[in-house]
């Protein structure tokens, strides 16, 4: 019993060790300096942490260097997009809206796109 208590709390130990390094500048200067495509998916998933803790602005940080990192990958368009939703849900309007409009020009063929049509219609209050 005190074997599964210990291997429990050394689990969470690590894992608390881990997400530390995993949102720390050190961590994102690696990605950058490394071009390390894997880095982009630890963002991504940190981002969507953030987002369903509703701090919008941290997941923006998190979406961001996916852009840069792994322009290439399909990371990329959902980042794009989840930037724009991160704006959207900042209240950041004018900022939005240029962000959907930047994705739909873009992307014009993803399904994210009517998406944005409409949260761009939403935003200047046409729906």
């Amino acid at each position: 019993m005190l074997k599964k208590i210990g291997l429990i709390i050394l689990s969470f130990v690590f894992a608390k060790f881990l997400l530390d390094y995993f949102y720390s500048p050190e961590f994102q200067r690696y990605g950058d300096e490394n071009k390390a495509q894997w880095t982009c998916y630890v963002n991504n998933v940190i981002g969507e942490l953030y987002v369903l803790m509703s701090r919008y602005k941290d997941a923006e940080d998190s979406f961001r260097p996916i852009l840069e990192r792994c322009s290439n990958s399909s990371l990329a368009e959902i980042a794009e997009f989840k930037v724009a939703e991160c704006l959207d849900k900042e209240n950041r309007r004018s900022e939005a809206i240029a962000a959907y409009m930047a994705y739909i020009g873009k992307y014009p063929a993803s399904s994210y796109s009517a998406i944005a049509q409409k949260n761009i219609e939403i935003l200047q209050g046409l729906r």
